[in-house]
């Protein structure tokens, strides 16, 4: 995903507080005389096509659930937002198509001339007046709750056809396949949870900014990698992580295992990107940690590995 896409109808959407005159509202309120259309959405992730787009983090795969909760902002230009689609809740209707649906039941429509640009994130949450949302990495029991994505729209005019919103990424995405190998058994990877499989310390709070400005990191903590419940073929674990893009090139793993710590180091040259998904096959061994070749989701670069013994191991 190319950064700079994140920026392209930044002034567009910057929220002043007080701007948005009830006057600007009158458009959106109604149109009962046929003159405008109401605004639908369906919503993607990646891609251009649905459903084969629907790539959100959830426990059961990657894809939208029903009622999943989606915040959106429409401004028909600089440094104004219309009150009645400033933060508006919107849930997703339709699972396979991404059919959006407001969440209060009360509808908008569009000004009667000119364009509207469009802002939309997922997770729903509070945004401030700049539209900054905090977001906290270090519980990953919901992968879906940190799932950080924005949608935007510019020049929307009135047509009676949904207005598709292609969501993207902002946070990156770590997945390790892990299985056995000399001196354990497949039960002893199979018996690991996410509280025994964890980063070293690694930015995990921050300011991120929904417009793209610049996030501003706040903390850093270990995080508990969350345990998938569906894994492929041949592997006897996988777990993964969502983390902050563009912040390291590499991250400390720590494995528990009967009581021995082991250690890994998963290194990426382009620092973990935003919107790639970075999968590492992981074998423990007895005496060690093999990593097999990263494989990141559309992205051709190979990242590497080191591993590091028990410390109570020759």
């Amino acid at each position: 995903m190319k950064t700079r896409r994140t920026y392209f109808i930044l002034a567009a959407l910057l929220f002043v507080a007080g701007l948005a005159a009830c006057s600007h509202d009158d458009a959106l309120s109604g149109s009962d005389d046929g003159t405008a259309d109401e605004i639908t959405f369906t919503a993607a992730i990646g891609g251009t096509a649905l459903p084969d787009a629907q790539t959100r983090v959830t426990p059961d795969g990657d894809k939208w659930v029903m009622n999943d909760e989606i915040g959106i902002y429409v401004s028909p230009g600089p440094g104004v937002v219309y009150p009645s689609v400033e933060n508006k809740k919107y849930t997703v209707r339709d699972a396979v198509t991404g059919a959006l649906v407001p969440a209060d039941d009360t509808h908008v429509h569009y000004p009667v001339q000119g364009t509207v640009d469009i802002l939309a994130y997922y997770p729903y949450g509070r945004p401030n007046e700049f539209l900054q949302i905090i977001v906290n990495l270090t519980d990953q029991s919901k992968p879906a709750a940190i799932d950080l994505m924005v949608a935007r729209a510019a020049g929307v005019g009135n047509s009676p056809s949904p207005v598709k919103l292609k969501f993207e990424h902002l946070l990156s995405k770590i997945t390790l396949n892990v299985s056995a190998g000399n001196g354990l058994t497949p039960d002893d990877i199979k018996g690991l949870t996410g509280n025994d499989v964890f980063t070293g310390r690694i930015f995990a709070t921050v300011s991120w900014g929904l417009q793209g400005n610049p996030p501003q990191l706040s903390s850093a903590e270990s995080i508990n990698l969350y345990k998938s419940e569906t894994i492929p073929e041949g592997v006897h674990a996988t777990f993964s992580a969502i983390i902050l893009p563009k912040t390291t090139s590499s991250i400390p793993i720590t494995f528990q295992i009967g009581g021995r710590e082991y250690k890994c180091t998963l290194t990426s040259d382009d620092e973990f990107q935003a919107g790639n998904n970075y999968v590492f096959p992981v074998t423990v061994n007895d005496r060690r940690i093999d990593l097999g070749p990263l494989a990141i989701t559309a992205w051709d670069e190979q990242g590497s590995a080191s591993a590091t013994l028990p410390p109570d191991r020759p």
